[in-house]
């Protein structure tokens, strides 16, 4: 049995996705981004619409799981390839699918210790 003070993180979200309403596992997400009261998520060769803002999916998914990297993004760390450096201690997040994206320092104590 769960303790009452243990968090419950999101394992499932229902979306939106080609017009009809979708239940996807949070485990197939890849990264997401903001849409302003939306966010874009991005599974392999697809993006899916929830209505969450940032602040409210990185608060709900499990932190040692998803890190924010930058106001606009959110990555799953088991999907990142590889960090490299880039100018004003900014870096360069490469997924595993080849996608790059931008760390920006004032994230990057969150993912790169």
């Amino acid at each position: 049995m769960a303790n009452a003070d243990t968090p419950h993180y999101l394992t499932r979200l229902t979306v939106k996705h080609d017009q009809h309403r979708v239940r996807l596992q949070v485990d197939d997400i890849d990264w997401i981004e903001s849409a302003a009261n939306y966010a874009c998520l991005h599974l392999g060769g697809s993006t899916c619409i929830v209505r969450m803002t940032m602040r409210e999916l990185e608060r709900r998914l499990d932190p040692t799981r998803f890190v924010r990297i930058h106001r606009s993004s959110i990555v799953q760390v088991d999907r990142i390839r590889a960090v490299v450096p880039a100018w004003h201690g900014d870096c360069d997040v490469t997924l595993i699918d080849g996608t790059i994206l931008r760390l920006t320092r004032n994230y990057r104590s969150r993912l790169v210790q």
